[in-house]
């Protein structure tokens, strides 16, 4: 009987040292794999905060641009209708190129697009981080596409109706001396365009549309400027 009990007792000092030893194993297979967690976690931490600050600087560039337009805009509107003499004409060749010559595009970046294609933004304890990182691509959806209606209208629209008025383009584009554009032969009248309720029409419904996509900018850059105040906080 004492050496039945005996081996009873070494069976089970045996199995309780295996479960010991079992439980120990994956206490620290759970510390090291949160220790990698939390290291990964960092690195994207790190790579975003440099991301999301370099779009804020972007933003703020575009929306100086956007506002530049919005005022060549608006100055052309106020004199929409109204006789000019030629000397006018650099005026509103001038105007018209900084309504037009304006362009937004933005990208979610490596960073981000890493994040979101290894599943690792689950990690994110931050609920409020987690949420603008993963509306971040279709905020700049939507102001990718408002950016490409206005690309498109300067391409379609204002060509196509200069074509209509007999507007030489080069006269338009004059301006653009690194391209060395041939010197047109044909007269500009800027009363042409003053005179002309079509461009008045392009023009009202391109200031809307700037003023839409200013609107999308400054989302974004809110945006942005949130979420590297969040990463901020969590360093």
């Amino acid at each position: 009987m004492t050496r039945i009990g005996e081996s009873w007792r070494n069976a089970f000092r045996d199995i309780v040292l295996i479960v010991v030893s079992i439980i120990i194993a994956f206490m620290l297979d759970a510390w090291w794999d949160g220790r990698q967690e939390t290291h990964r976690v960092s690195r994207h931490f790190d790579a975003l905060r440099h991301e999301f600050q370099e779009e804020m600087t972007s933003l703020r560039a575009d929306r100086t641009r956007i506002n530049k337009a919005i005022r060549a805009t608006r100055a052309l509107l106020t004199v929409m209708g109204t006789s000019q003499d030629q000397s006018f004409s650099d005026s509103v060749t001038f105007l018209l190129n900084a309504s037009y010559d304006v362009g937004v595009y933005a990208s979610h970046g490596g960073a981000l697009s890493a994040l979101l294609s290894s599943g690792d933004i689950r990690l994110i304890e931050d609920d409020s981080l987690t949420y603008l990182l993963a509306r971040w691509p279709a905020r700049l959806g939507v102001l990718n596409a408002d950016n490409e209606i206005l690309t498109a209208s300067r391409e379609q629209e204002l060509r196509m109706r200069l074509i209509a008025l007999g507007i030489p383009e080069s006269s338009i584009a004059a301006h653009l001396t690194d391209l060395n554009i041939p010197k047109t032969r044909f007269t500009f009248d800027p009363n042409r365009i003053l005179g002309d309720a079509g461009v008045e029409s392009m023009l009202v419904s391109r200031l809307i549309r700037l003023l839409l996509l200013r609107g999308e900018v400054d989302a974004a850059a809110a945006d942005a400027e949130q979420v590297v105040a969040r990463l901020e906080r969590l360093r």
